[in-house]
């Protein structure tokens, strides 16, 4: 046996022990190893019953994500099938996150005995996929229509100790759970019980009205997303009670090939994994990540109270500060607001909400943030005053601290050399609410210590955002690829296409806003418009019309934020006599297709002068702080998809148009030569 699969034997029971760190995932060599250690104690005289664990305290995750294709799944389902119609009883000694294709597994095992501690769950719909090895046919066959839609819509693993899910296990135990597993399939062959197949179970199907209220209450919550793959799941469920068992799984593979072989899984699939190594910066191999205890924020303004939002409730002591009496107490108010936003959203629960105010300590002057260990500038001030406070934090921070300065345009390294401790400072940038939005970027500045760069991912993990890093440019990442994406708008609207049409076709396509809205709710005068190359927000601004905040922009608002048609054609008369160009009609689809291959000239940019990593970094800071669709996998992974030859081609026809910034940067045409890619 290979080390993938740990094979003992001892009184007849042999254990089939799952040994790929860190999760186990069934890849080629588990899956292979573990078919050869269940046919070996099939044939083998000394084996009355077989247990399959995994090692280090988890089953098995399921698919190896990086390899998930429909070949891994086929190979997962042949094992699931060559475990069931085993001859010997199979245990499952279920513990840890048992996921995926690794609760599939488990349901194939005749019995089941699971860790007290263990949750389950089935999350292929977060990758636009279902179960590709069984999972509709057996969970539904044992548990019933609710609980398994409930696992497999919503995604979210479950406790085992969770009363809906009894029907899984045959004993849920505090006891080392390989022991009682191999005691218990002791006992099924002292008392002649042999194998219980899933297969021939219909248990979840004794009560026909439970099962069809869950089938109607289910389809009742479906939502009309083209990246949802809900109502395959749904079908599958159904057909779990309506066709026999082999049929069911071949109804369930047609669904799961269909899936997985749409351009929504590759994108999916390319947004987690890039979740996953967007985190591991260079500077974690020599950095020494220290807890962060005191968060220090010098300003309560929006973004102030949601950083301290943020902190408070992932349990930190936090302490603010305004100079000014009223705007500290209105930032408290603020505060307070935010907090009770969260009660009623759910988020949290009013008696957490009431201990919290223990932890949120105010001040008047800057020496209230001296035992701070991490100090966030977020007054929203002009540069002069981020430069006086900043080199008033070099007599007051204590050493170690970190000192962040907020915002998209602030220049880090010119911020750092107020200070007698450059190496500590670094920059953030949350783009959205900052205790709600995920994506922060997290500047690196050409002095920032890898010390200090570790103790503040350690912070912002623990608040469970999701951090890239980024060096120091104006705009940064995510505002540098929306302002490439704005500029390209606008030069369709000097040709005569309308704003309003502009931001139906791109939230068609799935963004949450379309250009000229995120302009509006960005502000029309933001610094970093400047060096991008727009210009008709500008000049709205200009007349005063600087988007939300001001009530009018490209939209008109009402004193709730609410938008409205605004009244634009003298406006868009007067740029387009301007320009004295000749007027153009844009499909959706062109629409569409120029804005997203402006941004990903924007990104490709960015990544020739090395201000990001990868270019999925820019895929994440995208769709976790900029309502790009995760369905689409970020602007890079969308001109993965498009084809690097017609993005390029789309950018070719934009700069024979004029447009020089639109000219196809030249990492294009060396990938294009070379066989290169944007996005694997």
């Amino acid at each position: 046996m290979t080390e993938a699969v740990r094979y003992s034997v001892s009184d007849g029971i042999a254990v089939l022990q799952i040994a790929s760190p860190p999760n186990n995932a069934l890849s080629a060599k588990v899956c292979s190893s573990l078919s050869m250690a269940v046919a070996q104690a099939q044939a083998s005289r000394d084996v009355a019953a077989i247990v399959v664990a995994g090692s280090g305290g988890q089953f098995s995750a399921g698919y190896p994500l990086g390899a998930l294709d429909a070949n891994r799944a086929a190979e997962v389902a042949r094992l699931c099938i060559q475990i069931e119609t085993c001859k010997k009883p199979v245990v499952a000694a279920v513990s840890g996150m048992t996921l995926g294709a690794g609760f599939e597994l488990a349901l194939s095992c005749h019995y089941r005995v699971a860790d007290i501690g263990a949750k389950v769950g089935f999350p292929d719909v977060g990758l636009g996929i279902l179960c590709g090895s069984g999972g509709t046919q057996r969970a539904p066959r044992l548990a019933g229509a609710d609980v398994t839609l409930r696992l497999m819509l919503e995604g979210v693993p479950l406790s085992v100790t969770e009363a809906e899910l009894g029907a899984f296990f045959d004993r849920v135990v505090k006891e080392d759970v390989l022991e009682v597993a191999i005691a218990f399939a002791s006992l099924l062959v002292e008392e002649g019980l042999g194998p219980r197949r899933t297969s021939d179970r219909r248990d979840g199907f004794a009560d026909s009205e439970a099962f069809e209220t869950a089938l109607t209450k289910w389809r009742g919550r479906l939502h009309a997303h083209p990246e949802a793959s809900n109502d395959d799941i749904l079908a599958c469920v159904e057909a779990s009670r309506l066709l026999p068992f082999d049929a069911g799984l071949s109804f369930e593979q047609d669904r799961f090939l269909s899936r997985i072989g749409a351009p929504t899984f590759q994108a999916l699939r390319h947004i987690a994994l890039a979740e996953r190594r967007v985190v591991q910066f260079p500077e974690l191999k020599n950095g020494k990540a220290d807890p962060v205890g005191l968060v220090g924020v010098i300003g309560v303004g929006a973004v102030g109270a949601g950083f301290t939002v943020a902190c408070l409730m992932a349990g930190l002591e936090v302490v603010v500060v305004e100079r000014n009496t009223s705007a500290l107490e209105e930032g408290i108010n603020r505060i307070g607001g935010l907090l009770d936003h969260a009660v009623a959203s759910g988020r949290l629960t009013q008696i957490a909400r009431d201990g919290i105010e223990a932890s949120l300590h105010t001040g008047n002057d800057l020496v209230a943030v001296a035992e701070a260990d991490f100090v966030l500038e977020a007054s929203g001030q002009n540069t002069e005053v981020e430069r006086q406070i900043f080199a008033q934090l070099d007599g007051v921070s204590k050493e170690g601290a970190v000192l962040a300065a907020h915002g998209a345009s602030v220049n880090v390294t010119s911020l750092a050399l107020e200070t007698g401790c450059p190496e500590e400072v670094i920059g953030l940038y949350f783009s959205g609410a900052a205790h709600l939005s995920p994506g922060v970027e997290l500047v690196v500045g050409p002095k920032s210590s890898d010390d200090t760069v570790a103790r503040a991912l350690w912070l912002l993990r623990r608040l469970g955002k999701v951090p890239v890093r980024v060096e120091p440019v104006a705009g940064l990442i995510g505002h540098s690829v929306m302002s490439a994406g704005l500029r390209a708008a606008e030069k369709m609207v000097l040709r005569g296409a309308h704003p309003y049409d502009i931001d139906a076709a791109m939230r068609e396509w799935g963004m949450s806003l379309g250009p000229f809205e995120a302009a509006d709710l960005t502000g029309l005068d933001a610094p970093w418009f400047k060096t991008s190359g727009v210009r008709l927000s500008l000049s709205l601004a200009l007349a005063l019309h600087r988007g939300r905040a001001a009530g009018r922009g490209w939209y008109a608002y009402d004193e709730t934020g609410k938008p409205r048609s605004a009244d634009l054609d003298e406006t868009l008369h007067k740029m387009r006599s301007s320009a004295g160009l000749e007027p153009k009609t844009f499909s959706t689809s062109t629409i569409q297709g120029r804005v997203l291959a402006a941004m990903a000239n924007a990104g490709v940019g960015l990544l020739r002068k090395g201000v990001v990593r990868t270019p999925s970094d820019i895929d994440v800071a995208l769709v976790h702080g900029c309502g790009f669709p995760r369905w689409r996998g970020g602007p890079m992974m969308a001109a993965e998809l498009e084809g690097l030859v017609r993005v390029r081609t789309t950018l070719r026809a934009m700069q024979a148009e004029g447009d020089s910034l639109s000219a196809p940067d030249p990492v294009f045409d060396h990938l294009i030569k070379n066989g290169g890619h944007l996005a694997r």
